[in-house]
């Protein structure tokens, strides 16, 4: 059950929160579809693909294909046209997909996968995918995981993908990024670290993984590990403590010490490289953090928050939970199932509650489902980030974000109390 303090949260939150309705209700926005299926193409697209996917999250398929059967002819003659530009084809195959008497060939689906542009039809027709024909599914998946991998512009595909197979199927997913974790990019591999931690199974495999020395310990965050540290699974517990040693609980005076060192550092004639900040941006902040168009925005857009001046820019870093916007502090699912999710509340209602977590996914629980929902005294933004890279790049990731522009840009200013020779191209 939810606790009552997970209701108060959602209220005081300052994240907007978007009602939805207790049960698919598919006709009205169906109605709207077929009404607007050739005067407007891309609105009927996105009202039939929203719907699908709420429907498919709320595991109501039979509703949804009862209702998709008014528009069958409208979508069997979009998918026949086979036109991938048609703002309406992506939906109209997952539809297809759904009420076919002879659904499309899983060599249509990868070649669709492959082929249309949009991220988000592609992961669409990803998550029916997952849901007709699931061992096909993670059959292309376990290709598509390591070719993906080594296309920089497939970064949201690859993370929406990989957030889908790991909540359909957590076991032979997890398995899957595992097995091919050499392969992975980093930035890759960095967006697969938080699923991997929502469930024990998932979380074990990972654990192993490190032990191993096939995945770097410090890919993994302090509340990631924490969440487990609370929680009453021993074993992980003494896999986490035999990995990092005792990892705390609470704040302690090392962060503080850690930003005075820092500042001290920058005042003393260091140089950092705001272009290679710009790649460290990338690979450890862009998970939770959007600045001049890179990322996603679960935490705050830093654009105009928390870089009013060095001191500030600083400690927000090295020392995250010094002073946490209530918005930002991390909330913790337990579900019946024992998944664990950490994240913001993007809404809530009676019914419903949606997290938000790293990679600017929106998970969304049935309230029916979830055991436990806790707050935590932490920000969402871990401690401890300084150590997924090396000091040059600690340098140069703040140098980058002590611009208050993008690097090339024609004019630029530096935040308040930047050392005038810190910053360097």
């Amino acid at each position: 059950m939810c606790s009552d303090s997970s209701i108060s949260i959602a209220q005081n939150s300052s994240e907007p929160v978007v009602e939805t309705p207790a049960t698919t209700n598919l006709i009205g926005p169906l109605r709207i579809v077929k009404l607007l299926w050739k005067a407007n193409p891309k609105s009927a697209a996105q009202t039939l693909a929203t719907s699908i996917a709420t429907a498919v999250e709320r595991n109501d398929l039979p509703t949804l294909r009862n209702a998709l059967k008014s528009l069958q002819t409208e979508c069997e003659t979009v998918v026949a046209n086979g036109d991938r530009h048609d703002p309406r084809y992506a939906s109209a195959l997952a539809a297809h997909l759904l009420i076919a008497d002879h659904p499309p060939l899983d060599a249509t689906l990868a070649k669709a996968l492959n082929e249309i542009e949009s991220v988000e039809q592609r992961l669409l027709l990803w998550q029916v995918w997952l849901q007709v024909d699931r061992a096909e599914a993670l059959e292309y998946f376990s290709k598509a995981v390591v070719r993906e991998s080594a296309d920089s512009k497939s970064s949201a595909w690859l993370s929406g993908m990989i957030n889908q197979a790991l909540q359909v199927d957590r076991a032979s997913a997890a398995k899957t990024l595992i097995e091919h974790w050499g392969q992975l990019s980093p930035a890759t591999q960095l967006a697969a670290i938080e699923p991997l931690t929502a469930s024990a199974d998932a979380m074990q495999l990972l654990l192993s993984g490190v032990t191993a020395g096939k995945i770097s310990k410090d890919l993994l965050n302090t509340n990631q590990l924490r969440k487990w540290l609370a929680s009453d699974n021993q074993e992980l517990i003494t896999a986490i403590e035999t990995i990092w040693g005792r990892v705390r609980q609470t704040d302690n005076a090392a962060r503080a010490e850690l930003v005075a060192q820092t500042m001290a550092t920058l005042q003393q004639g260091a140089r950092g490289s705001a272009s290679s900040g710009a790649a460290v941006f990338d690979r450890v902040c862009s998970q939770c953090h959007v600045l001049h168009g890179r990322g996603y925005e679960v935490g705050p857009n830093i654009v105009g928050n928390g870089r009013g001046n060095l001191q500030q820019l600083v400690s927000n870093i090295l020392d995250p939970s010094l002073v946490i916007g209530e918005a930002f502090q991390a909330k913790t699912v337990l579900t019946v199932d024992g998944e664990v999710v950490s994240g913001l509340v993007a809404a809530e209602n009676d019914r419903y509650l949606k997290l938000k977590v790293q990679g600017g996914k929106t998970i969304e629980f049935d309230k029916l489902e979830v055991e436990q929902f806790k707050s935590s005294t932490n920000s969402l933004m871990p401690e401890g980030v300084e150590s997924q890279m090396q000091p040059q790049e600690l340098l140069d990731l703040l140098a980058y974000l002590c611009l208050l522009g993008p690097p090339d840009a024609a004019e630029n200013e530096l935040i308040p109390g930047t050392p005038l020779d810190f910053v360097q191209p």
